[in-house]
């Protein structure tokens, strides 16, 4: 069966009442694909399709690497069909089945979660039915979100609400009830424990990939919730990670440190923090490497890649921000690759 005089069906991966999920064969542009089809009581509604519609060209427009890519569409009249681009990788619910994610793990994939749904949040793209099965973890470890409902009447809290669900169930349980390890610290600070819940997905996310730097790097530190407007050079006005009592408990420490060590520790905590420290890292040179080795290099340094591809089987001869830069965690890289020398 053929959907858009292009699209091969191959294999059904899912069926129910509304649609079908289909592996397919792009036959125009010689690529793999996911194939959607919707022919039950929701298509049959004009209304539905419309926002379907709607929905589907918001998506189209996105580019990146945290979001499936939406190829083309079509719903006019049913069946309606979407294509998607095929993101290689194992769905993370069977993924937490099969023995859970390490902590660095699960907050780099929680945290490229949440900073793709802020990417989609951004273009007035809402989820809808954020879940395990809905986020594919490619074999470097990055993730890309699946499954959005693009029909669906959703808000954009709908997903923050989902994300914490999600959260809870991919972070491995503390040993030991121990409160102050990293999963223990963002689930308390993702729920609300000590102060409001956060809302923006771009904080959460940003905040889960500076905590799994720390955490693969074996540190603990008492980190803050880096927001978009954070002002780097004005660190004494962030919003504290810790909550009320455990900075009166840090406070009154210092004090008993005495007057010395409070101003010495001050001024080395100002110059760690002019320096980078955990929420920066430095963007290694990957120009000359394969796509996947560049790929690994970057996303080991809590990065985002995306990539301008002339032949996968190529070299990276251009990145940018260039090798050496200092950027946050979870700032986006870009690589272009071409054919390698003979190919």
């Amino acid at each position: 069966m053929t959907v858009g005089e292009r699209y091969v069906l191959v294999e059904r991966l899912a069926v129910d009442d509304e649609r079908e999920v289909w592996h397919g064969h792009d036959d125009l542009a010689s690529r793999q694909v996911v194939v959607k089809l919707y022919d039950g009581t929701s298509a049959a509604d004009p209304q539905w399709r419309r926002r379907f519609h709607h929905g589907a060209q918001r998506l189209t427009a996105l580019s990146d690497p945290g979001i499936a890519s939406v190829l083309d569409h079509d719903a006019d009249e049913p069946p309606v069909w979407l294509v998607l681009a095929n993101v290689p990788g194992r769905l993370l619910d069977t993924m937490s089945a099969a023995g859970g994610l390490s902590v660095d793990h699960a907050l780099r994939v929680l945290g490229q979660t949440a900073l793709a749904l802020k990417t989609a949040h951004d273009a007035g793209v809402i989820h809808g039915g954020l879940s395990a099965r809905h986020v594919v973890v490619r074999d470097d470890g990055s993730a890309a979100l699946i499954g959005f409902d693009l029909a669906g009447r959703h808000l954009p809290a709908d997903d923050i609400a989902a994300f914490r669900a999600l959260a809870h169930e991919v972070l491995p349980a503390p040993a030991g009830g121990d409160t102050e390890s990293e999963s223990a610290r963002f689930l308390n600070w993702l729920d609300g424990g000590k102060q409001p819940a956060p809302a923006d997905p771009g904080d959460i996310g940003r905040t889960a990939l500076a905590l799994a730097a720390t955490a693969r790097g074996g540190q603990t530190a008492p980190l803050m919730p880096i927001t978009a407007d954070t002002d780097e050079s004005e660190p004494a006005k962030r919003r504290p990670w810790y909550d009320d009592a455990e900075r009166k408990r840090v406070r009154n420490g210092l004090i008993t440190l005495g007057t010395v060590v409070v101003i010495a520790g001050g001024a080395l905590l100002w110059l760690v923090d002019r320096g980078g420290g955990p929420n920066h890292v430095t963007v290694p040179t990957v120009i000359g490497l394969s796509l996947g080795d560049a790929q690994n290099q970057l996303t080991q340094d809590v990065l985002r890649v995306t990539e301008n591809v002339t032949d996968p089987k190529g070299v990276v001869t251009a990145q940018s921000p260039p090798g050496g830069t200092q950027v946050k965690v979870g700032t986006l890289v870009t690589l272009t690759v071409r054919p390698a020398a003979g190919s």
